[in-house]
């Protein structure tokens, strides 16, 4: 599926956005992740989160998959920032029975969501977005109940969250609810007295108080043995290394003798004890909690974003698991430098022979792409006969000058193949090529740069385990992380420290493993990209087929299909094939290369082509 360039790179856009909050939040200890099709939040043991997974976005993503993940990255991020955790841990440590939970976590959205918009004022624009999503789910789920006939409790099950939130004064909510509250009759009624108390909830700790109240409103006071049951925790599952319940009182027991007199925890540490006037008339029993039907906001998200991203990633053609583990980053120097001298002196003797020749036979092209013309209409210069008329009314523009139109400024980045195929003499001639080319660009002040791809080491197991844990593991075209070593960025003159680089990979002594070209291509070209100057070029040095531990025909029409939307930005791509003719499948300008002797002749015609093509 082709998709506009805007379109695309207001994806990649997000993405990038998406990284800006990765550091962001570097500080507090948190991972925000984009992996796999599953949106999901991850707690330590002491229940604080320190991982935000969200699906990996695609190329081809659609708004409604944008706009979910985006809504739900800021909603965990007003977690982050605004939930106080102290609160959150006290009631952890203390088991807090589900149904509380439930209810807390509602009012604590409300919350943070509030804290969000006031201070991140475009986070309003996610945040609805993420809104009409949960909107839209719960629309689908009303013929149903209607069909059955539903009872208060259904209904309640359903709109529980979305009534709240409309009592807290959130507007979205608020009209949606409108043609619905005459379903929820005496749930209305028994909330009436909270409904001051939602719209002013500035705390965790408020939010939390609250829940309690409304949860004994809603299904009448709790049994405390439900508070110490097993099934009952914070998460709703049974809890491990935790005493009996006879052993349990008889330690209560002796707290309540000992702390006579003393203000219950409830007292001291909540500030809050139920009011026995909030109960009044309960509209449902414990029994008609359905935590099946009765979703938080966070876990229908996370469901409808995640059903969202394996839709789209079944119509996809390309998708990495991951993009959260690639590195791009200078090549790691040995400490035993003695091999990397070794080479540095071999290809500085031999690239002496041939930078001559290159940089004569760029220069010329230069020199034939100048134009020099005479501009007539100047103020200045020299006078310019047959415009002397323009004086009978005044103009004074009757001089002309001499323009000299030189070629256009270009940028040039080099990507060079680092796989274990390319090991011994192909990675020599690669490394040879790429140093002269280097070298004359530097001399012409044309912008390069010279990086390398790879893949970084990936345990089979641990690539079984993702694949396991995510379920569905045939959507990805690749699971290994992507390893980009830079010898030299565009702002580096081509000096000591950039040759020495260069060296370490001629030696041997650079990492070398698996090859993701194509989008390792479309890094490359994203960071050309960002250059001032009109002309960009990407020269692909590669001895042959894309190869990893995914899907090789995808990782291989990939490459085809991203050399040819680079071209269509406007960005010339040519391939040098070390050694095959492999490359000829998937770039339309392709050369080979057999002998560094030969790079004058062979590849000096393909690379003014493309540096000085209009």
């Amino acid at each position: 599926m082709e998709v506009p360039i805007a379109r695309v790179k207001k994806i990649r856009a997000i993405r990038h956005s998406i990284s800006n909050t990765v550091r962001m939040l570097a500080g507090r200890q948190l991972q925000v992740r984009q992996a796999g099709s599953k949106a999901y939040v991850r707690l330590d043991e002491t229940g604080v989160p320190n991982l935000i997974n969200i699906p990996v976005i695609p190329d081809t993503a659609s708004d409604k998959l944008l706009n979910g993940v985006q809504g739900y990255l800021d909603h965990e991020i007003g977690h982050v920032l605004f939930t106080d955790i102290n609160v959150w841990r006290l009631k952890a440590k203390k088991s807090t029975p589900q149904l509380e939970t439930f209810y807390w976590n509602i009012l604590e959205d409300s919350f943070i969501e509030k804290r969000m918009i006031d201070r991140f004022k475009g986070s309003s624009f996610n945040l609805n977005n993420s809104r009409e999503l949960m909107i839209d789910h719960i629309d689908g789920i009303i013929p149903t109940i209607k069909s059955d006939n539903g009872s208060e409790k259904e209904w309640w099950n359903l709109f529980c969250v979305c009534a709240l939130r409309a009592m807290s004064g959130e507007s979205i909510f608020v009209s949606y609810m409108e043609d619905k509250w005459h379903l929820i009759p005496n749930s209305v009624k028994t909330l009436e007295k909270f409904k001051s108390e939602l719209l002013t909830v500035e705390s965790t700790k408020e939010a939390s108080n609250l829940s309690l109240r409304i949860v004994e409103a809603l299904f009448g006071k709790q049994n405390p043995e439900d508070e110490k049951s097993p099934e009952n925790n914070a998460e709703g599952k049974p809890s491990e290394g935790k005493p009996s319940e006879d052993e349990s009182s008889e330690d209560e027991s002796s707290e309540d003798e000992s702390s006579e007199g003393k203000p219950s925890e409830d007292e001291s540490s909540e500030g809050f004890k139920v009011n026995e006037d909030d109960l009044g008339n309960n509209p449902f029993t414990l029994e008609d909690f359905d935590s099946g039907q009765a979703t938080t906001q966070q876990n229908l998200m996370e469901i409808i974003i995640s059903k969202i991203a394996v839709d789209e990633f079944n119509s996809t053609d390309y998708i990495p698991f991951t993009t959260s583990n690639d590195i791009i980053e200078p090549v790691k120097m040995p400490q035993n430098m003695a091999g990397v001298d070794r080479s540095f002196e071999i290809i500085d003797s031999k690239s002496k022979e041939m930078v001559g020749v290159l940089q004569k036979g760029l220069e010329r092209a230069f020199l034939a792409m100048s134009k020099k013309r005479w501009e007539s209409g100047r103020t200045s210069g020299k006078l310019n006969t047959s415009g002397l008329s323009r004086l009978v009314v005044g103009d004074d523009r009757v001089f002309r000058q001499r323009v000299i139109t030189k070629s256009k400024e270009v940028a040039v980045s080099l990507l060079i193949d680092c796989s274990g195929s390319m090991s011994g003499r192909e990675i020599r001639l690669a490394i040879m090529a790429a140093w002269s080319l280097s070298e004359v660009m530097d001399r012409l002040n044309i912008s390069s740069e010279v990086i390398g791809f790879t893949t970084e080491y990936f345990p089979y197991n641990a690539t079984e385990s993702l694949k396991k844990d995510n379920r569905d593991g045939d959507l990805y075209s690749r699971f290994r992380p992507l390893y980009m070593p830079i010898f030299k960025t565009f702002i580096d003159r081509f000096g000591i420290v950039q040759k020495k680089r260069l060296a370490v990979y001629h030696a041997g002594l650079g990492h070398m493993s698996c090859n993701i070209d194509g989008e390792c291509l479309r890094i490359a070209a994203d960071r050309l990209m960002n250059r001032p100057e009109s002309g960009k070029t990407i020269i692909v040095l590669s001895d042959g087929y894309p190869a990893g531990d995914g899907n090789s025909q995808k990782l291989r029409s990939h490459l085809k299909s991203t050399a040819l939307d680079i071209e269509r930005e406007g960005i010339n791509v040519v391939g040098i094939g070390i050694g095959t003719d492999a490359p000829a499948r998937f770039y339309r300008k392709h050369v080979k290369l057999d002998n560094i002797d030969d790079l004058p002749s062979t590849v000096l015609s393909k690379l003014r082509e493309a540096i000085l093509q209009p």
